[in-house]
């Protein structure tokens, strides 16, 4: 028997973003949608699976949208749409031909669909040349389109593109609900709700730091001898750490958490784990307090924050960790630019 529609797909499945579904359920309803929409919010917060909720409900061939087994529907499920165009920045950023190809594509009318879609991920990553360029279109959008601009970091975009969209913002997942959805990926439930305490709302980070559970571990045994590596292990360490940008992302989140537990034991070994996520290491987060001096982790703690925050920016991740990793008392280290 086919699944009810109305419980399969819809924006109720977005969870914990009450403000957002309201918003969206009330475009529907009026029939008013505007051309230009701004979602705004960390990753993993819901924002593309609202996206494709509403393409799929401003397209969908069934009475009670979205049905998620028309036509339409199951070309936006399965991204194969002709009128859903999707851009993303290419080495983290996207760049003017990219808009010029979108362009291309919008002087024609939509092949199948009632209404066509234009989705930005990471709109921050516009260069300037490509966001005035999209900047001209949403003041004469085509017919029949709308556009929607994704990103973490709406501050970033020029304010002449925010004045012309209509900003909805998702919200972190509540801890107690995220915890709830990692338990199933998770050994048990404490490492359900510390996973979801160091992922701050965010679902995608929360899994991903399930997944690398064993990551965690080696880490806290590695640094219970102390910060000076040999070179070569510590080059080792580096590559390991650093298998690609969203590895690398997961790498630095459980360096920053282990030091700052380092940091405490360094304080006061009596002291409880900050997040619960290294609970299970107590002994190795002792022996690394005993080794590593409060003002060694803090420094620590202060380049891993450094490298996280040019991680969207054209950095080389490998020679980043290299730097931290082969220099641990140098604590002028930058982050290599590519």
């Amino acid at each position: 028997m086919d699944s009810d529609p109305q419980t399969a797909y819809g924006f109720h499945l977005l969870e914990g973003q009450s403000p957002a579904i309201r918003t969206l359920e009330g475009m529907r309803v009026s029939g008013r949608l505007p051309q230009g929409l701004l979602f705004s919010g960390m990753p993993g917060t819901g924002k593309s699976l609202a996206a494709r909720t509403l393409m799929m409900v401003e397209n969908c061939r069934d009475s009670e949208a979205p049905c998620g087994h028309c036509r339409s529907c199951r070309k936006i499920l399965m991204d194969q749409h002709p009128d859903f165009i999707a851009i993303q920045p290419l080495n983290g950023v996207i760049r003017i031909d990219m808009i010029r190809k979108m362009i291309e594509q919008l002087i024609r009318k939509p092949h199948e669909a009632r209404k066509r879609f234009v989705l930005l991920e990471d709109a921050h990553a516009m260069n300037r040349e490509a966001a005035n360029a999209l900047l001209k279109v949403l003041e004469e959008p085509p017919d029949a389109t709308s556009f929607i601009l994704m990103t973490p970091e709406p501050q970033r975009l020029l304010e002449t593109i925010r004045s012309r969209c209509q900003e909805i913002r998702f919200l972190p997942m509540p801890v107690k609900t995220l915890a709830e959805k990692l338990r199933p990926m998770a050994e048990d439930d404490a490492a359900a709700m510390s996973a979801a305490r160091l992922a701050c709302g965010n679902l995608l980070l929360g899994q991903s730091l399930i997944r690398e559970d064993h990551k965690r571990k080696i880490l806290a045994r590695i640094f219970s001898h102390g910060l000076s590596l040999e070179p070569a292990k510590a080059l080792a360490l580096s590559e390991w750490l650093t298998p690609d940008r969203s590895g690398t992302e997961i790498s630095l989140i459980l360096m920053e958490g282990l030091f700052r537990d380092i940091c405490l034991a360094a304080t006061d070994a009596n002291v409880l784990c900050i997040h619960g996520l290294f609970d299970d290491c107590r002994q190795e987060i002792t022996e690394a307090g005993k080794k590593i001096l409060p003002e060694q982790a803090m420094d620590m703690i202060q380049r891993i924050r450094d490298m996280r925050r040019h991680m969207d920016q054209n950095i080389l991740p490998r020679l980043a960790m290299d730097a931290i990793l082969m220099n641990p008392d140098n604590a002028a280290c930058r982050c290599p630019a590519a």
